[in-house]
C-alpha cells in the first residue's frame, strides 16, 4: 500500500452518511424555495382615460322680416352684418350637448339677453332684455328665444339720448350658462359652463350677431391591475442547486455504500490514519541483500516515525513487502502494515 493510499474511500466509509443528509436537506430547501418563489407580482397603476366630451354653443341668424327679391319672407338668414330694417327680429340658439356611454344627465340652464350702454369701455348702464330658463334630463339640449332687435335698438338709443355720454358705446350680450350633474358610464359628474356672444350696432340702423363656441374633454382616473414577471434568475439559481445537491447526495450515498461491503477492522483505520498523518516523512524504496544483526519491531507506525525523526533518518516504505523500516547503525527498525491491508479492496 502507498502513502496516502485509500483517502477517498476512508472518507466516504466515515463521512458519506452525513455528507448526504447535509446535500438531501440542501436540495429539499432549494426545492421548497424555488416551489414558494413567486413567479408574478401583481401591481396596480393609475390610468387617465377620457370620459366624456361636452360642446356648447351660442349664436344667432336674422329672420327676414318682408318680402323681398332676395330671401323669403321669415326665413332664417345668416350674415355678417343686417339691417334692422329687413330683419327686425333675429333668433338666439343656446345649445350644450355631451358625448360619452350611458350619459344620463340633469340640465339647468338660462339663455338672458343684457342690453348696455358704456362710457369708455366702463358699464354706466345694464338692463335684461329677455331671459329664457329651461331644466330637463338626457344627453344634450337646444334651446331657443327670438328677440326683437327693432324694439331693442329703440331702447338702446333711448338709453343713449337720456343720457348723452362723450365716448359711448351699446352694445347687447347674450349669455348662456348651464348646470349639469348626474352619470357618465355610472360614474357621477357635475359641471358649469358659461357661454357670452354678443349683439353689436357698429353702424347706424345695422347689428351683427357674434356667437360663442366651446367644447372640452374631461377625463376620468381609475387604478389598472397589471402583473409583472419576477425572480426568473433566483428560481433558475434554487432549481439547479436542488438538482445538483439531490444528485450529490446520491453519489455520496453510493459511494458509502459501495465502500462498506466488507467490515473494516480497527487496526486497518488506524494504519490508514496513521499513514495519511506522517505521509512527509515517509519515503518509497527497497531494501535488498541486507541483513540486519538486530532488528526492532514498532507497534505502530506513528513509533517508528517518531524513533526515525528522533535519529534524524526517514522512514522507508517497500511496496512489495509492505514494511516500514529504516537503518540506523546496522540495526533495522521497521513496522509490517497490518496482514491483509492490501487485499482489503473497499479502502480503495
Amino acid at each position: 500500500m502507498s502513502p496516502g493510499g485509500h483517502s477517498s474511500g476512508f472518507f466516504f466509509r466515515k463521512y458519506g452518511v452525513p455528507l448526504a443528509v447535509f446535500l438531501f436537506l440542501i436540495a429539499l430547501y432549494s426545492a421548497h424555495a424555488y416551489l414558494t418563489t413567486p413567479t408574478s407580482l401583481h401591481k396596480t397603476r393609475t390610468v387617465t382615460q377620457d370620459l366624456y366630451s361636452w360642446m356648447g354653443q351660442v349664436n344667432g341668424k336674422g329672420i327676414v322680416g318682408e318680402s323681398n327679391p332676395l330671401w323669403p319672407e321669415g326665413s332664417l338668414v345668416s350674415l355678417p352684418i343686417y339691417p334692422v330694417d329687413v330683419f327686425p327680429e333675429s333668433r338666439l340658439e343656446f345649445s350644450f350637448n355631451v358625448s360619452g356611454r350611458n350619459v344620463h344627465l340633469q340640465f339647468n340652464r338660462t339663455l338672458k339677453v343684457v342690453y348696455y350702454i358704456a362710457y369708455d369701455k366702463d358699464r354706466i348702464f345694464e338692463a335684461t332684455y329677455a331671459t329664457l330658463s329651461k331644466s330637463g334630463s338626457g344627453s344634450g339640449f337646444s334651446d331657443s328665444i327670438t328677440l326683437n332687435v327693432t324694439d331693442l335698438y329703440r331702447q338702446l338709443e333711448a338709453a343713449s339720448s337720456y343720457l348723452r355720454l362723450p365716448k359711448e358705446s351699446a352694445g347687447v350680450d347674450v349669455i348662456g350658462e348651464v348646470s349639469y350633474s348626474g352619470t357618465v358610464d355610472g360614474i357621477p359628474v357635475k359641471g358649469n359652463q358659461k357661454l357670452r356672444g354678443e349683439i353689436t350696432f357698429p353702424y347706424q340702423g345695422f347689428y351683427s350677431i357674434k356667437g360663442d363656441s366651446q367644447n372640452s374633454t374631461m377625463t376620468t382616473s381609475k387604478k389598472v391591475p397589471y402583473t409583472v414577471r419576477v425572480n426568473q434568475k433566483k428560481r433558475t439559481a434554487y432549481k439547479t442547486l436542488a438538482l445538483v445537491s439531490a444528485v450529490g447526495g446520491v453519489l455520496s450515498l453510493g459511494l458509502w455504500f459501495g465502500n462498506r461491503k466488507m467490515e473494516i477492522p480497527e487496526e486497518f483505520l488506524e494504519h490508514i490514519e496513521q499513514e495519511r498523518k506522517y505521509r512527509k516523512w515517509i519515503s518509497r524504496g527497497r531494501l535488498e541483500n541486507f541483513v540486519p544483526y538486530i532488528k526492532i519491531r514498532a507497534d505502530t507506525l506513528e513509533d517508528l516515525v517518531n524513533a526515525a525523526i528522533d535519529m534524524n533518518e526517514r522512514v522507508i516504505y517497500d511496496e512489495s513487502s509492505g514494511v516500514y523500516f529504516f537503518v540506523k547503525e546496522g540495526i533495522m527498525y521497521y513496522y509490517p502494515e497490518p496482514e491483509g491491508l492490501r487485499k482489503n479492496q473497499n479502502l480503495n
